[in-house]
């Protein structure tokens, strides 16, 4: 047995069953909900990632042909929606999670063979026509092909498919509207599987050991060692590059460097003489596989504490605004304490930290939590980026990884926008400020009508005024900065000190820098309010004084993150004055 470079290792499940397991597959959102079906009707779910199967069905036996029960192909949606097909050309749905069935079809030919799934469309190959059913087995319709046995195995990326026969080997190009044949078949004997893993790439198994593959849509061909003579059955990749192969007296072979090279031997214990007749290649990590002894194997086999299950969020987000999320686990092998995750989008951290999940969760329980967040990725580009989730135990040790799938999230930039205001102001002047590209806008100031884009005002020292724009994603804050002119007349102007550029303040306990200090205000009857850059009042305060009287950072008795926050002061009855302050973590 070779080294083995892929990333799949396998644990033993319990099926509850030693009937043939004809084929498994799970729910594409997450790695929780699955079924499988047998050679004699019986249809298992689980709800767990495997760890716990139970039969939820037995197709009727029609009449004395027992291939009317023998399932060659099964499917699952979502936790309610599924279907299955049986050798014998009846196809069943059920839109319960599979406590009932309905016969939706049963004028197919015998000797159905196959059924895979792409992009919400649900394919059975039969001997003389694909089947598919566009609502998950409710309704079926089909295309003719000129197959001359019938298709063992039929295989999608994206709208490009595949499928073979014991001798042929079809692709479609329009999602399986219509199948040309391939020329040059490179196989000497049976046909058992095909992977499309491109759009052009794929690779096809057989008798006696044989793997071929091509780059180009079958126009040429590589042979590809197998490193076996047992007959091959199945083929399916998780990515791009890893595959598994599954077969005769238990033969399992993988590979991690796309499948043109040599395949690698799987180490597991499943039954050695056992023939595996499915394999399904849920993402990079997580695999199933099952054989005619009924057994059951899970990749990966490391005991992850946590599988996540769901993540759900906006289709389009800001980069730099809060938004709301939803992570859904479970605890798969023992209690999950404070679990950790890590929420890339196209590769990059989403929010530069991990989020917690703020307790332990019981072994086999179940949770869904929802966080607000702020998107830390500052280089907007106005595209789509594909959502992964990593998570991790309290020291970082990896425990889970999750690709959503069509889950996409659009990263948006500011639409255009303009705040303006005359740069210097003489006591007494009416002084125009303006804002515009918004959906809605809120000053913070002395200003007449805070949710107005234009507001007149009359400031008799240099002011800042704070406005917060609303876009359709975009929460944009940006000030106007009013100054009092150098050549206005002395005698209007007033001789109250302004604040300082910048303001920063740690609190951190240290009993240094620890609350924010206003050195202009002592001595003056005031009002002061503190804001975040969403325009939220955090703290208020009378007469601020600097001593017992201050904000030391904090909002309802916690502590405020780091970053930038807006303040407002009013003092001596009828003057104003704002600005930034900083809080250093």
């Amino acid at each position: 047995m070779s080294s083995v470079n892929a990333q799949y290792t396998w644990t033993s499940q319990v099926s509850n069953t030693t009937t043939s397991i004809t084929d498994v597959h799970f729910a594409p959102t997450g790695n929780a909900i699955g079924i499988y079906g047998t050679s004699l009707g019986q249809i298992g779910r689980t709800n767990d990632g495997g760890l716990t199967w139970t039969e939820v069905y037995d197709i009727p036996q029609i009449n004395s042909d027992w291939t009317t029960e023998n399932i060659i192909g099964a499917f699952i949606d979502d936790a309610q929606n599924c279907v299955v097909a049986t050798n014998g050309g009846a196809f069943y749905n059920s839109t319960n999670g599979g406590t009932t069935w309905n016969l939706t079809y049963s004028n197919a030919p015998p000797f159905c063979n196959s059924m895979t799934e792409s992009d919400g469309k649900v394919f059975v190959g039969g001997s003389s026509k694909v089947y598919f059913s566009e609502d998950v087995g409710a309704t079926w319709d089909s295309v003719a092909v000129s197959a001359i046995s019938s298709i063992n195995d039929i295989s999608f990326h994206n709208t490009y498919g595949a499928f073979v026969t014991n001798s042929q080997i079809f692709t479609s190009a329009d999602h399986g509207d219509s199948w040309s044949e391939v020329s040059g078949l490179p196989h000497q004997y049976d046909i058992r599987g095909v992977a499309m893993v491109s759009n052009t790439t794929f690779f096809t198994v057989g008798k006696f050991g044989e793997v071929f593959g091509t780059d180009d849509g079958g126009v040429s061909w590589s042979s590809v060692v197998s490193g076996t003579s047992e007959d091959l059955n199945d083929i399916e990749f998780g990515n791009a590059t890893n595959g598994i192969i599954t077969g005769a007296n238990g033969t399992v072979l993988m590979t991690s460097n796309g499948g043109f090279d040599p395949w690698d031997d799987s180490p597991h214990t499943a039954s050695p003489t056992s023939l595996i007749r499915t394999v399904h290649a849920q993402n990079a990590s997580y695999a199933w596989f099952a054989n005619y002894a009924g057994e059951i194997y899970k990749s990966p086999n490391n005991g992850y504490d946590i599988e996540i299950i769901e993540f759900t969020g906006p289709d389009t987000i800001c980069f730099d605004s809060e938004f709301d999320f939803t992570i859904k686990f479970y605890a798969s092998v023992g209690d999950a304490a404070y679990p950790e995750f890590q929420i890339l989008l196209g590769g990059y951290s989403l929010f530069g930290s991990y989020v917690s999940y703020p307790g332990i969760v019981p072994f086999g329980d179940t949770v869904e939590f929802t966080l607000s967040a702020t998107s830390t990725i500052d280089n907007p580009v106005d595209a789509s980026n594909a959502v992964s989730i990593q998570g991790y135990t309290l020291d970082q040790s990896f425990i889970a990884w999750y690709f959503p799938p069509n889950s996409d999230i659009y990263l948006k930039g500011y639409d255009p926008y303009t705040v303006s205001g005359p740069h210097e102001f003489c006591p007494g002047d009416l002084v125009s400020i303006t804002a515009s590209g918004g959906d809605s806008y809120s000053w913070v100031g002395n200003v007449d009508n805070p949710f107005l884009p234009t507001n007149i005002v009359i400031p008799v020292v240099s002011t800042n005024y704070l406005v917060t724009i609303e876009q359709e994603y975009c929460t944009v804050i940006d000030t106007v900065f009013t100054t009092l002119g150098d050549v206005c007349d002395s005698s209007s102007v007033d001789t109250i000190a302004v604040p300082a550029g910048e303001y920063a303040f740690s609190p951190n306990g240290d009993n240094v820098n620890d609350f924010f200090v206003l050195d202009y205000l002592e001595g003056t009857t005031n009002d002061v309010r503190i804001f975040n850059r969403w325009g939220d009042l955090l703290a208020s305060f009378t007469n601020y004084n600097n001593e017992d009287i201050v904000w030391d950072g904090t909002y309802e008795g916690r502590k405020v993150p780091g970053g930038t926050y807006f303040f407002v002061v009013e003092y001596e009855s009828s003057l104003s004055s704002s600005g930034w302050v900083q809080v250093v973590e």
